[in-house]
């Protein structure tokens, strides 16, 4: 049973962990130079990305039968 909190935890934690990551990096990138402000879209970009494909894994776990006894 103590598996179980672990795993919807830790499908959890990678999304509000993309999205603290998100949000420090557009605030930083804010300052940046003009001329760096290609490679931080990028890097935004790509974030925003492997944060869109955690969220969907956490709906996925969230309506799974394995998530529904909780």
């Amino acid at each position: 049973m103590r598996e179980e909190p672990r795993w919807v935890g830790a499908a959890l934690g990678a999304v509000r962990d993309a999205d603290v990551l998100l949000e420090e990096l557009r605030s930083q990138g804010a300052s940046l130079p003009k001329l760096d402000a290609p490679a931080a879209e990028a890097l935004l970009a790509r974030l925003s990305s492997e944060r869109k494909a955690a969220n969907e894994r956490l709906l996925t776990i969230l309506d799974s039968d394995r998530y529904r006894p909780f």
